[in-house]
This record gives structure tokens, C-alpha cells and sequence, in this order.
């Protein structure tokens, strides 16, 4: 009772937090993803310093390149969207020459993976949030709104139903069962989205729920995979009765870039 109620208060922290930062100014949610990624990348670099990968310390400094590059973009507003991107490989690469010999190779592997992992995705989210401004559809909302829809009913679908693994190697609690009902219950997230914003169309916020679902389960599985190469349990301890905070936005991670690519091919 004391574990669901720590779990359950730590949840409602978090959850009001994201609504906080995307129900405010933009500035507010480019401030709570930079801290959310100086978090993330503290604890991708302790699981990796588990390794013979470089320590943590390197991750910090990749924080800090998001927050220049964000304040960067929130300033002089320029036109690509990849310009801080490669602001932040730039500035990755350059820093390498004032390392140790010995150190650069890891630190060029290790900072260019978290680019991809972390710093991309929740620098993409602000990006989706503009576009959420812009059409006044808050798509920025709704990824929220599925991705916690969705780990919700695939673990009551799961606890409930569950009897078949989905992937069992990776993640021996997720079940077939949940899978299809957590689907099931995101796309039914999604009608309601639709219902409130229709301008997009009903297919079209279908395959947002259909999409967000899937790359949720997926990132889920790319973390336990992280966690099961160095042999812990959870990211960290930061989140009381959920891990840490890379436990608690790793469907976000590959959320974000897919539905980035469906609005930019499709809703444009």
C-alpha cells in the first residue's frame, strides 16, 4: 500500500509538471527539457560508467550544450530546425581535441549515442510544441496524454489478462496481452483527442495513437535492453516508487521522433 501510494504521488508530481511546462510559455517547457535531459544524462552516464565507457561528467556537458542551443533557438528563432542540432555536434566534436588521447574515442561514442537518444528527442519535442502553437492542435499534449494512456492499460491489460510474453528476454513482464490492450485503449485516447480537434481528421489522430503505442513499447524495451547490459533494475532512484527518470521518459524517446516524422511527411 505504501509503495502504490509513494508511486501514485510521484506520478501526479511528475504528470503536473509536464502540464505545467506545456500549458505555459514555450520558454517553460525548453527549461523543464533541459533539466529533464542534465537528469536523464546524469543517469545514462552512470549506467554506462558500469562499462568501459567514460563517466557521467561527460553527460553534465552535453547539458549544457542543449541549454545554450535551445536558448540559442528561442532567441534569433532560425529558419532549419537542424541548426542547433549541429550546433551541439559541432561543439561535441571541437571539445574532443582538449581530451586525453585515451579518452576521445569513448567520448565520442558515448556523447554521440546520447545526442541520438536523449538530447534529440526532447530538443524535437519544443519543435512539436511550436507546431502545436502554430495550428493550435496540441499534438505536444497528446503524446502525453497516449504514452500514459497507453503504459496505464497495458499494465491493467497485462496484470489482468497477461499470459503470452511479448519479448521475454528483454522484458519478461510485458505480455501479448497487455500489448493489444494497451492499443487498444490509446487508440480510444485518440478518438477523444479527435473529438475536441478534428480539423486533422479521425484517421489521422488514429495513426497518432496507433504510432505513439508501438514506438512506446519499443522504447520501453531500448532501456530495459540498457539496463540489462550493466545488470541493474532501474535507471536510478530519482523517482520514488518509479526508478529514475530515464524509467520514467524512455517511451518518450522514440515517441517523439516518430510522430515528429508523421507531422512533417503527413499533417505538414
Amino acid at each position: 500500500m505504501k509503495n502504490i501510494l509513494t508511486r501514485t504521488l510521484t506520478g501526479t508530481a511528475y504528470v503536473g509538471i509536464i502540464l505545467a511546462s506545456l500549458l505555459t510559455h514555450p520558454i517553460v517547457l525548453a527549461l523543464t527539457s533541459t533539466l529533464i535531459v542534465f537528469l536523464a544524462m546524469k543517469e545514462l552516464g552512470h549506467l554506462l560508467a558500469k562499462t568501459d565507457l567514460p563517466g557521467y561528467w561527460y553527460y553534465i556537458i552535453s547539458s549544457i550544450f542543449l541549454a545554450a542551443v535551445l536558448l540559442i533557438y528561442y532567441t534569433f528563432k532560425p529558419q532549419s530546425s537542424i541548426i542547433p542540432l549541429l550546433l551541439i555536434l559541432i561543439l561535441v566534436q571541437v571539445s574532443a581535441v582538449f581530451l586525453k588521447m585515451e579518452h576521445v574515442t569513448g567520448y565520442l561514442i558515448t556523447l554521440s549515442f546520447s545526442l541520438l537518444y536523449v538530447i534529440s528527442p526532447l530538443f524535437i519535442l519544443n519543435l512539436i510544441h511550436e507546431i502545436s502553437l502554430y495550428k493550435e492542435i496540441p499534438f505536444s499534449l497528446a503524446i502525453f496524454i497516449l504514452i500514459w494512456t497507453n503504459d496505464t492499460f497495458a499494465f491493467l491489460s497485462g496484470m489482468a489478462f497477461g499470459k503470452h510474453k511479448l519479448l521475454e528476454r528483454v522484458s519478461p513482464k510485458k505480455t501479448w496481452e497487455g500489448l493489444f490492450g494497451g492499443i487498444l485503449m490509446t487508440l480510444a485516447a485518440a478518438y477523444v483527442i479527435y473529438m475536441f480537434f478534428p480539423s486533422i481528421g479521425i484517421f489521422n489522430w488514429l495513426i497518432f495513437g496507433f504510432l505513439t503505442s508501438i514506438a512506446s513499447v519499443f522504447g520501453d524495451f531500448i532501456e530495459s535492453l540498457l539496463k540489462r547490459s550493466v545488470h541493474v533494475k532501474d535507471s536510478g532512484t530519482l523517482l520514488p516508487g518509479h526508478g529514475g527518470i530515464l524509467d520514467r521518459i524512455d517511451s518518450l524517446l522514440l515517441v517523439i521522433p516518430v510522430i515528429y516524422i508523421y507531422l512533417l511527411l503527413v499533417i505538414k
